[in-house]
């Protein structure tokens, strides 16, 4: 367990790929080859590679940790990382952020890529801010996340960062069965089982929730099958199967609203939301064929369909969404010369994307919301897509200690939007709302077509056997979303929208040897046609922003038996313009919801058949509006994990969030209708789990 958690921490390791197959390593890198812990990733190249070999800040938690987090929420295992910071917000819910602010809006998700073995867990445009509660990340071989722009081998949403959730864990791990109990009625089952050529693993949870009327059933399986292809078509053909099916049906809690009400245990406990509901299900398929030549093959098929309650807007809305897509990654790589080698592929996809957003019963407030938001159907809609992407990267030898890689990334994207209802500023049936017009617009039937070509550019260098450094100038680029595009509102009928895209350079140096191991990271990012919702409610592209930060962490085994980890970020966030989304100027501002600094610090300590972890978390303040005049104090928790082998089968665990009972919030914002609202973060919180292996 020790040495996975060191691991773990050890991040942007860096060498190059490849060149084991074109000659022999020099002594040094072999020297710094063992000296490292051996740490395979999937994500930079999706192709299994060391993270030694990886020009890119990578993450990779293993599946030891993931069993020992043992997370209710996913959250409670990404947010171990330097420079992550997601934010739980009820249930399965949460909103993302890596070296960004936490996002908010139609295109949040839309700035993170969100994998499932390198495929994307939802199509082009058609991503969700909650969809990694799709993904079996609690039975997960291990979760990676790539800090920063995506490769050329990855295409929209990869702007600030990459998720990828690789599954399921049990060919790699024993068969075993978990039950896992704990407060407010929680109650976690996960089998893992396999035979040689056969797995599956599922979970299921139910969750009573600490606030009223709220928790939720979930429900997760997966399945592998693989084999080998020999016969007139495939030549000793590796074929890996995947199949993931899953359930959600919650009940949620919305934000307490009131300056600092968080703080209130009894408050904290209430839920201003009882009617609130989401219900999420769908599967995923698919194949991965692995040629003798090095060449990979991935078809898949996705099918998802949700339907939630918006209780955050007025008349609460229910919106209902699904889609079905289906799509293929092919990738394949060649020596030019005894020092470059080529990767290149296609990726592409299809998609049927429907969405419906209706409202049975009158809005309740002012005249003038009950004018503007007449009950019936607002939105109904279809949208086809089709998106194509050719890529190559070149990763070139040019001393012996230094590598450049270089590459770039063309994708195609076609929606094809269809109005299943009246176009424009109207009600269902026809009729003129009062104040000037309805809320919500309808576009006419179109069809938007969007290029993006993204280059890579990069290099490593080997200082000696226990340092290297990289440094990379990096572009990433992310699609509207049909939300941005279809969803209006007000006076506008067309949302004539361009890719967002974000360019910069970071640059990384690591030092390790057998006790100590030390990383930094430092990045300068600027983003350009952010798609903003204006103060005329226009959705436009009138956003421009700036990311910079610095990223550490250390290892430091103290002793035999006890490690010392730490990560920490500091970076800042801060709008570069005032596209009409605020009356001040905001210039020079934090983005909203932007924490400076985050920290966390891990004592572990493993002995015999008994393993356990104290580990503080910090938050600094960060402000709630755009004109920086409302804030959120910040806060730091401890956590306590411990396991004890009872024997060579059987193993029991006890896990302590929040071990102070420190009242704080997951998350804060702020509206002018509602000022300073809040999901409460839960107090203390026992769970105890028991593990046979079988």
């Amino acid at each position: 367990m020790k040495k996975k958690l060191i691991s773990f921490i050890i991040f942007n390791l860096v060498s190059t790929p490849l060149y084991a197959e074109i000659e022999n390593r020099s002594d040094a890198d072999s020297a710094n080859a063992k000296a490292i812990d051996d740490v395979i990733t999937v994500t930079a190249t999706r192709t299994k590679q060391s993270v030694t070999q990886v020009n890119n800040a990578i993450s990779v938690i293993n599946n030891s940790i993931i069993q020992t987090v043992d997370a209710n929420h996913i959250q409670q295992v990404l947010n171990r990382v330097a420079g992550v910071n997601f934010q739980r917000n009820n249930g399965q819910e949460y909103l993302p952020a890596v070296r960004s602010p936490v996002l908010t809006g139609a295109g949040s998700c839309g700035s993170f890529l969100m994998l499932e073995n390198g495929i994307p867990l939802r199509p082009n445009g058609l991503c969700n801010v909650n969809e990694l509660f799709e993904a079996h990340n609690e039975q997960a071989q291990q979760i990676e996340i790539l800090r920063g722009p995506a490769t050329a081998h990855y295409g929209s949403n990869g702007l600030h960062g990459v998720v990828n959730i690789v599954e399921p864990a049990s060919f790699d791990a024993s068969n075993t069965l978990k039950v896992s109990l704990g407060e407010n009625d929680y109650g976690q089952l996960g089998v893992n089982a396999s035979s040689e050529n056969f797995a599956v693993s599922t979970t299921i949870k139910h969750d009573g929730g600490f606030r009223d009327d709220s928790g939720f059933d979930q429900q997760k399986l997966s399945l592998q099958h693989k084999s080998s292809l020999n016969n007139s078509v495939f030549n000793n053909v590796q074929l890996n199967t995947y199949f993931t099916a899953f359930n959600l049906d919650q009940d949620t809690a919305g934000y307490l609203t009131g300056k600092d009400s968080y703080k209130s245990e009894t408050l904290s406990k209430t839920n201003p939301n009882p009617e609130a509901y989401r219900k999420a299900k769908g599967l995923r398929v698919h194949q991965v064929y692995q040629f003798d030549s090095g060449a990979t093959f991935k078809p898949y098929f996705r099918s998802s369909n949700m339907e939630f309650l918006q209780h955050f807007l007025p008349g609460k809305p229910t919106e209902e969404s699904k889609q079905t897509s289906a799509g293929f990654q092919y990738q394949t790589r060649t020596a030019i010369s005894n020092t470059t080698i080529m990767s290149y592929g296609l990726d592409t996809e299809v998609a049927k994307i429907d969405l419906l957003q209706y409202q049975n019963s009158p809005t309740q407030g002012s005249a003038f919301l009950q004018a503007t938001i007449p009950s019936g159907k607002h939105y109904d809609f279809s949208v086809n897509t089709l998106t194509a992407a050719p890529f190559v990267q070149f990763d070139a030898k040019l001393t012996t200690k230094l590598r450049l890689i270089f590459g770039a990334r063309a994708e195609y994207t076609r929606f094809d939007y269809t109005n299943n209802m009246n176009t424009g500023r109207i009600d269902e049936n026809g009729n003129t709302c009062g104040f000037g017009g309805c809320r919500y617009t309808r576009p006419a039937s179109s069809n938007d077509n969007f290029t993006v070509v993204s280059p890579k550019l990069g290099a490593i260098y080997q200082i000696n056997s226990k340092q290297s450094a990289f440094i990379n100038i990096s572009h990433g680029y992310r699609m509207p979303q049909v939300s941005e595009l279809y969803r209006l509102q007000r006076e506008q009928e067309v949302a004539d929208l361009s890719p967002e895209k974000i360019k910069g350079i970071e640059a990384s140096w690591k030092y390790i040897n057998d006790d100590f191991k030390v990383e930094t990271n430092a990045y300068y990012f600027d983003k350009k046609n952010v798609i903003v919702r204006n103060s005329d409610f226009f959705n436009i592209n009138g956003g421009e922003t700036s990311h910079k930060g610095l990223e550490l962490a250390v290892s430091d085994k103290l002793t035999e038996s006890i490690t010392l980890l730490v990560n920490g970020t500091y970076n800042i966030h801060q709008y570069k313009n005032n596209s009409n989304i605020s009356a001040k100027n905001i210039v020079g501002n934090d983005v909203d919801t932007a924490p400076r600094k985050l920290a966390n610090a891990f004592i572990t300590y493993n002995h015999n058949d008994f393993t356990a972890e104290i580990h503080g978390q910090y938050t600094s303040k960060y402000f709630l509006d755009v004109e920086n005049e409302h804030e959120y104090q910040g806060h730091f928790l401890m956590h306590a994990r411990a396991a004890y082998n009872l024997g060579t089968s059987l193993s029991v665990a006890l896990n302590i969030l929040n071990l102070t009972d420190k009242r704080y919030a997951e998350r804060a914002d702020y509206t002018l209708f509602t000022n300073e609202r809040y999901f409460p973060g839960q107090g203390r919180n026992i769970k105890a789990s028991l593990t046979y292996q079988f």
